[in-house]
């Protein structure tokens, strides 16, 4: 026969392992979290994929311009190919995106799922 001691020790003992168990399942929500969210973080620019449009970040730019969606530019049809990121918005100006080109990038968001009105 147990003891009112032991009892409530094990009673004890079983809040405590719910507790463990509910602590590492929202560690583990946050980790998620923290991953989702270094996805979206600025990286730096030799790191970018160059198969797809991303969001390039120009500090030397000024207002919009400075954070815009653009591509890799092998430039290989070029006589003299010097490959670029390309800007992709506004008017076309090679010049202007060789000079200032850009020291982040973070991947493009997804569209909205749902339009309100």
């Amino acid at each position: 026969m147990s003891t009112k001691w032991e009892v409530a020790n094990e009673a004890l003992r079983d809040a405590l392992r719910q507790a463990e168990a509910r602590e590492l399942a929202a560690l583990a929500e946050l980790d998620e979290a923290n991953a989702k969210l270094r996805e979206f973080a600025w990286q730096p620019i030799e790191t970018a994929p160059r198969d797809r449009v991303i969001l390039l970040y120009r500090p030397g730019e000024d207002g919009a311009r400075r954070v815009a969606p653009g591509s890799w530019d092998s430039n290989e049809y070029a006589k003299h190919p010097k490959p670029f990121w390309r800007r992709w918005f506004g008017r076309p100006n090679v010049d202007w995106d060789r000079y200032y080109q850009p020291t982040h990038w973070q991947p493009m968001p997804e569209p909205p799922t749902k339009v309100t009105p």
